[in-house]
């Protein structure tokens, strides 16, 4: 029986597995990098959290709720989290062509 028990409308492993991108744990990953910030690179579909076929509309929205529960003002906030959420949700918007 699996209990799942959500924070901020997210459960935990959704969680334990954006951390995972974040940092990179378990995964190869090469070193780049951007404007002087040293990253990993890394799938920005799979940071964010969302399918490729996704809409505009519903790539902003989760984009929306991810910075509201790892931006670094938040209690609970990541700094280096909400870099990539940044760094994903840019190169997403660049590839569509859209403004972020």
């Amino acid at each position: 029986m699996a209990v799942h028990i959500r924070i901020d409308s997210k459960t935990i492993r959704e969680a334990i597995n954006f951390v995972r991108l974040v940092y990179g744990i378990g995964n190869s990953f090469s070193q780049e990098s951007a404007a002087g910030l040293q990253i990993r690179s890394f799938n920005p579909y799979d940071v964010l959290g969302i399918s490729p076929l996704a809409t505009n509309e519903q790539l902003k929205q989760r984009y929306r709720d991810l910075a509201k529960v790892w931006h670094p003002d938040r209690q609970g906030g990541n700094e280096e989290a909400m870099k990539r959420l940044n760094i994903a949700y840019k190169e997403i918007c660049e590839q569509r062509q859209i403004k972020p």
